[in-house]
């Protein structure tokens, strides 16, 4: 029934991404954006399209966890590709930003001794006039300052960048973020809003508070296949309420995770392991 009320089921992973890789802190600033864009995702795709292979075997070796290397297999080339491609045709903005910023630097390195630097703001970069200042750090090295507020307000700030990638959890194998891009799958929906958007407080309301799918469904304007696979994120039954612990002592939890071993992604499940040994409690150990 349309008008069923529906809870969002508790297995739902949500991943906040910025151009299809995970969201962390320096993908929001446009400047820092830009230059991870630069210097971290594209050489990453151009390292991958090259030599899939060698990455593939790479995220396998525990000594190079946490390397620059795509945990995406090695047949995973052309999706790779229409990222890149996709990359190079829509942030244009950001590229002119971090070629910006290398410019300057190496402006301040070369023409900056020492005097004062007022006479350089007419050689900052275009794209950077008006949002810098350039000055000298503690140990007299000149530098600048960004000035973030107007970044925000400015073309180098997209919104439309942002989204969220639903899907169910199956185990705790993932691919090391910084380095992995979210590829399209079958298994996913993509809800391509700003992190901004309320919707997204009315979509995780219904992790306790039932709705209508319908609402909801229409609310992120899904049709067809995704609006299907949306469905299954939800159930009509309440999620399993919150347990008082009542037992003696005090309970500790474990949330154990493995490292790789070769061949072997993170291990299976996070293990839970609960303690309520008092004489534990009082040693502190």
């Amino acid at each position: 029934m349309k008008s069923d009320k529906l809870f969002l089921r508790t297995n739902v992973m949500a991943e906040p991404l910025v151009d299809g890789w995970y969201a962390w802190a320096h993908l929001i600033p446009p400047a820092t954006a830009a230059r991870n864009l630069t210097e971290r995702h594209l050489r990453i795709m151009d390292s991958y399209i090259a030599a899939p292979e060698t990455h593939a075997a790479a995220v396998k070796n525990p000594a190079l966890l946490g390397g620059p290397f795509m945990d995406v297999g090695d047949d995973a080339v052309e999706g790779v590709k229409q990222l890149r491609e996709r990359t190079l045709r829509e942030r244009s903005k950001l590229l002119e930003l971090s070629s910006s910023l290398t410019e300057l630097d190496e402006l301040l390195r070369q023409k900056a001794a020492g005097f004062s630097l007022e006479n350089l703001y007419a050689e900052v970069p275009k794209a950077l006039q008006g949002y810098v200042e350039l000055v000298y750090d503690l140990n007299n090295q000149p530098s600048f300052r960004l000035i973030e507020p107007l970044l925000y307000r400015s073309q180098f700030y997209d919104p439309s960048m942002q989204s969220v990638v639903l899907s169910e959890i199956s185990g705790d194998n993932r691919p090391f973020v910084l380095s992995t891009p979210r590829l399209t799958n079958g298994n996913s929906v993509q809800l391509n809003f700003p992190f901004a958007s309320e919707k997204y407080d009315q979509l995780f309301r219904m992790k306790s508070t039932p709705a209508a799918f319908e609402e909801i469904r229409a609310a992120f304007g899904l049709e067809g296949e995704e609006a299907q696979r949306f469905r299954t994120f939800f159930t009509p039954e309440p999620p399993k309420p919150y347990a008082k612990y009542e037992g003696p002592g005090a309970r500790w939890r474990y949330f154990v995770r493995k490292r790789f071993h070769y061949g072997a992604a993170l291990s299976g499940r996070a293990r839970r392991l609960e303690r309520s040994d008092k004489s534990s409690v009082a040693s502190g150990s």
